[in-house]
């Protein structure tokens, strides 16, 4: 598995190759085309950089891809509005005191 922590630092990278998480610019990408250009991609700069392994990168256009037909047949209105009904649509902000809690 991969660590948050790996993800948080490649976040960046993330944003800019998937455009910014826009569903319908992730979901027009190509397994062949896009995929094999993430894979190919160096930098000394490894947080430029997403984890180069194509099942997690089709991963990303597959979900994509189904939340745009979850969107248009109608079962949620917004992945934004479908995500925070699992939370009564209000943050939850946990106060921890220490690791242990």
């Amino acid at each position: 598995g991969l660590s948050w922590r790996t993800i948080l630092h490649k976040r960046g990278a993330y944003r800019k190759e998937f455009h910014g998480f826009d569903i319908d610019k992730v979901a027009a990408m190509t397994t062949e085309g896009d995929i094999d250009k993430l894979l190919s991609k160096t930098s000394n700069n490894t947080t430029e950089l997403v984890v180069r392994h194509r099942g997690k990168l089709q991963s990303v256009i597959n979900n994509a891809t189904i939340i745009q037909q979850l969107i248009g047949d109608g079962t949620i209105a917004s992945f934004k509005g479908y995500l925070w009904s699992f939370v009564d649509n209000k943050p939850i902000l946990n106060q921890w005191q220490s690791f242990n809690d």
